[in-house]
């Protein structure tokens, strides 16, 4: 079937144009030539990135895109196979708290094609502008997503602490340190570490700039009372992050033995008066039986 060349109005040259429904997932690109036009499908990918910080956050930090990519071309005027490595800036973008620290590089081109070769995937990665008394960690890749983590390095604290006994001792306990109620580690405490340990490179400060909270806990108290070497100990805290934190067990005393008290009961008076009775009536009968004795003489 042929088109016409010509508007059949006013006679110019009509120019045709091809354009294709879009596919999902892939970017389209026309190439005309002077002897065909070409339609070329992209496959393209979507790239998010996240910002988490440990210590204070700041206000905002700078995160670039980049990919790379290599080409292999014949060089004629030295007869040989050419090799280039390629790195290129895509985009760079801002992450702050009303972005929620969040970014997604959309629809960038998974593969790129080189005349007379298979398509080969780009390698894209990420990098963050330096931040000062933090350091960056970059996890992740192009198909899950990136990560930057950045962690305080100056705003650190460091927190002993000390077990003790009142009374009675076992041969080891754990102690577990949480921040704001989230376990960070746990240690154990003994005679050969002299019952203390010191918990390092803390963050002082939640992300928000508010003081982190730590706690510490004996593994296995329940109700401050905890069972060690089949012993009961009760278990006392008291310190604070500036001071370090002190675990104390103490073994209850054990129960005062119950003595017998005089038994004053209405009871006991009673036997004790018919007791007195009983002996009143013999004497009676010793009296009575002496006076009949005597009185037959």
């Amino acid at each position: 079937m042929g088109y016409p060349r010509f508007d059949e109005n006013d006679g110019h040259e009509i120019n045709y144009t091809i354009e294709e429904v879009p596919v999902n997932g892939y970017k389209t690109e026309y190439v005309h030539t002077r002897v065909i036009d070409m339609i070329i499908n992209r496959s393209i990918i979507d790239i998010p990135v996240v910002k988490k910080w440990v210590g204070k956050m700041q206000s905002s930090v700078q995160v670039t895109l980049h990919r790379k990519y290599t080409t292999t071309y014949f060089d004629y005027a030295t007869y040989r196979n050419v090799t280039e490595n390629h790195d290129e800036v895509v985009e760079t973008v801002e992450l702050n708290a009303a972005n929620n620290w969040q970014h997604i590089f959309r629809e960038q081109y998974e593969f790129y094609t080189v005349t007379g070769q298979d398509p080969s995937k780009y390698e894209y990665y990420i990098t963050e502008d330096s931040v000062a008394n933090y350091a960056t960690d970059i996890t992740g890749n192009q198909d899950d997503g990136f990560t930057i983590t950045n962690t305080n390095t100056t705003d650190l604290i460091d927190i002993p602490v000390e077990k003790n006994w009142d009374g009675d001792t076992a041969n080891s306990t754990e102690v577990t340190l949480f921040a704001n109620g989230n376990e960070v580690e746990t240690v154990e405490l003994n005679a050969t570490n002299n019952w203390q340990h010191t918990f390092t490179h803390l963050q002082k400060f939640n992300n928000d700039g508010s003081e982190v909270t730590y706690t510490v806990k004996e593994v296995g108290e329940n109700g401050n009372v905890i069972e060690l070497d089949g012993k009961r100990f009760d278990v006392e805290y008291s310190g604070d992050i500036t001071q370090g934190f002190k675990v104390t067990n103490k073994k209850p005393l054990d129960p005062p033995t119950p003595t017998q008290t005089p038994n004053t009961s209405d009871d006991t008076h009673v036997k004790t008066y018919g007791l007195l009775m009983l002996l009143s009536a013999v004497l009676v009968v010793i009296v009575a039986a002496k006076r009949m004795k005597y009185s037959n003489y």
